[in-house]
């Protein structure tokens, strides 16, 4: 049983426990400040993950309710309210969030929240929103299971003709076939305590505007300033393999199967639960099956003790936040670029469909194999701080990208690692007030996809593993100097110029550097290169 406590302010301390119901699934167990477990906060743990809840959404949502009842702790005591404190409870709630409990609240009216002892910041509108969700779900299972007292009463209201009109168009997106629209449902149910919406139009355009995308022409830059293989590895996936953030923490050290005829690595893309793979075990024989059934077979590490964080392995979205930073999440991959089954079992001896990360160019993935091989030769089959051979057992799990300091050498690499990396390479590179998250460099993909290598819609969509052409929209972003360039193209084709033969300005291109190559990318260029002449001669 692993424990976590909340800060000092909290009221309540939470254990992570395991209970045979739900097997190798840590279950957190709540203990309030009387030193008893919570009955009704357990029972509804219980029920969100008996109806498969993600790891993520059920810290969510136990921290908006384990808040709710420090706040109610702190205002109030450990007594029953009375009506009038009871029916401004969840108003309280808002407001400790959003100005702040005893953190330099701003306003008046909320000094009282800085006796509270809550030590909490503001909040943002997006977080307060998510719980409140939170607390309506919990409150809904509290009257069904319960009898309770609605903390957030709703009623049935009838719709405006306006929001008749956005509720269409949201559910229906302009589909033509307008007799499918239930168009005489006009209720909706809402909850008395809401979140005011400060969103209006006009302070729209006032608020500063920060770009989606990494900046194209620094993205040679961001790789060069990494201070060693592990992080120019990371950002070759995201940026020149448009991976998304959690998704490089999922990589097994087997899935990089060398190099194709490019020189790009071959790096294998699944499902981290049901992605095939294949492993040998003590005597050598060699099996396959879904990874979650290779950590089971695979990685048990019984040397550990009982309760250590690597001794039962288990695929990384099955993790709490909490454990020890082994959770990672999966939004999931649609794949498009499937060989078949025969043609797998003739070119690589397997009965099943296995896909690749598509690099943004050769030169990248040529690069990410160099890198690689630098990686494994100086972090993972020896020790870069004692000089020797890694310890024993090592490595203690299959994943490829470890933490590299001298504290916790060897783990796997948390998030919030990745952030941390993230963060200093935009301090490194005087980056960091643009507000650029790691999940740029995957817009950074689609831009180039569009403006650079002037490929479809379709075709991004294939590439970046998008299920629907939709969500490929919002990363193929068109520039102006694009579209300049466009129109330059048919002005000069009217006038019967070739627009080959002007050199005018366009989006810019990466150039990559000259080692940003292996000896088989060198090889097939020479080769290409060798052709080339043959036939001009």
């Amino acid at each position: 049983m692993e424990s976590y406590k909340f800060p000092i302010h909290s009221r309540h301390t939470i254990y992570w426990a395991y209970f045979d119901r739900y097997g190798r699934r840590a279950v957190p167990l709540v203990i309030l400040a009387n030193g008893k477990p919570s009955f009704v906060i357990q029972q509804w743990i219980f029920y969100l993950v008996d109806a498969q809840i993600t790891p993520g959404k059920l810290e969510l949502y136990l921290r908006a309710v384990c808040r709710l009842y420090d706040l109610c702790m702190a205002a109030f005591g450990n007594r029953e309210l009375d009506d009038k404190e009871f029916n401004h409870l969840l108003a309280l709630y808002i407001d400790a969030h959003k100005y702040g409990a005893g953190w330099n609240c701003v306003r008046k009216h909320n000094l009282k929240l800085q006796s509270l002892g809550l030590n909490w910041k503001p909040t943002k509108i997006g977080a307060i929103k998510l719980y409140l969700k939170a607390i309506n779900k919990f409150d809904k299972f509290q009257q069904e299971f319960h009898g309770a007292k609605a903390i957030n009463p709703t009623e049935e209201v009838f719709l405006t003709a306006h929001e008749k009109y956005r509720k269409f168009e949201q559910e229906t997106k302009w589909n033509p076939m307008l007799y499918l629209f239930d168009s005489r449902q006009h209720k909706k149910e809402i909850s008395s305590t809401t979140i005011p919406d400060e969103s209006h139009a006009r302070f729209k355009g006032s608020k500063k505007q920060f770009p989606k995308a990494f900046p194209l022409n620094r993205f040679i830059d961001l790789v060069e300033a990494a201070p060693n293989p592990r992080d120019k590895m990371l950002m070759l996936l995201m940026g020149g393999g448009t991976l998304r953030m959690s998704e490089p923490l999922h990589i097994l050290t087997c899935d990089v199967e060398g190099y194709d005829e490019w020189g790009q690595a071959r790096v294998r893309l699944a499902d981290p639960e049901t992605g095939m793979v294949e492993w040998f075990d003590s005597n050598g024989k060699q099996f396959s099956g879904n990874r979650e059934e290779y950590f089971n077979e695979k990685w048990r590490n019984h040397d550990f003790e009982p309760g250590h964080p690597l001794r039962d392995l288990m695929p990384r979205t099955k993790y709490g936040k909490r454990r020890h930073g082994l959770h990672s999440g999966w939004k999931g991959m649609t794949f498009h670029d499937s060989e078949g089954t025969e043609a797998f079992l003739k070119m690589y001896g397997r009965p099943y469909d296995i896909n690749h990360l598509f690099w943004i160019d050769p030169q990248v993935g040529a690069y990410f194999f160099t890198c690689y091989e630098e990686y494994m030769n100086e972090y993972i089959y020896k020790n870069i701080f004692t000089g020797k051979q890694t310890p024993k057992g090592f490595p203690w799990h299959p994943w490829l990208f470890i933490n590299i300091s001298k504290d916790g050498y060897g783990y796997p690499l948390s998030y919030q690692a990745l952030v941390n990396i993230w963060g200093r390479l935009l301090d490194k590179m005087e980056l960091s007030d643009l507000a650029l998250g790691l999940h740029s460099l995957r817009h950074m993909f689609g831009y180039y996809c569009a403006n650079v290598l002037k490929l479809s819609l379709e075709h991004t969509q294939v590439l970046m593993h998008h299920s629907s052409i939709e969500s490929t929209r919002i990363y193929y972003k068109l520039s102006s100097s694009t579209m300049r360039g466009m129109l330059m193209d048919g002005a000069l084709q009217m006038q019967g110029i070739d627009p080959k033969c002007i050199i005018a300005p366009k989006t810019p291109r990466i150039v990559f550097p000259d080692h940003w190559t292996n000896k088989q990318y060198q090889r097939v260029i020479c080769a290409l290169k060798n052709a080339q002449e043959d036939i001009l001669e």
